[in-house]
């Protein structure tokens, strides 16, 4: 998980950069620093890298649970009672 939400992060910090291209050339010619440039888009990286890893959480917390009580209640069956 942890992985994947860094390669998240960083697709999404790259994306933002190339789409805002711009605006970033215009923020260094009126004399911002690297760092005010760059931190709203690793804070905005990093925000969307967490939801994608909390949606899929819980995305895969939902199929466990389905599959869960599907075999579970055939195990059960099956074994007269014991899982």
């Amino acid at each position: 998980m942890v992985i994947g939400s860094i390669f998240i992060i960083y697709n999404t910090i790259k994306l933002s950069l190339h789409s805002r291209e711009r605006e970033v050339e215009i923020m260094l010619f009126v004399g911002a620093s690297y760092s005010f440039i760059i931190v709203p888009y690793l804070i905005e990286g990093a925000i969307q890298g967490m939801l994608g890893a909390f949606i899929s959480l819980l995305t895969l917390y939902g199929l466990f649970q389905y599959v869960h009580m599907t075999v579970g209640s055939t195990v059960y069956q099956f074994t007269g009672g014991y899982e």
